[in-house]
């Protein structure tokens, strides 16, 4: 399992959709889908500076931080 594969399914385990992280980096669904499955194995510069933000920082989805405020 890459490093980018187990970011994105801990980001899942948050409460992360592919849409929500897809709409967060920039990226397509397809692509944060491939980098979940192992098919890719390195996200373009951006997408992997925003995945990376979005799983140190411990950010919640858009929607939970929503219904918390």
């Amino acid at each position: 399992m890459t490093t980018w594969q187990n970011k994105v399914l801990e980001l899942e385990e948050r409460g992360w959709s592919l849409t929500a992280l897809a709409r967060a980096t920039g990226a397509s669904i397809g692509a944060i889908s491939d980098l979940k499955q192992g098919r890719t194995k390195e996200p373009r510069a951006n997408v992997a500076l925003q995945l990376h933000h979005l799983h140190s920082t411990g950010a919640m989805p858009p929607e939970q931080g929503r219904e918390a405020a």
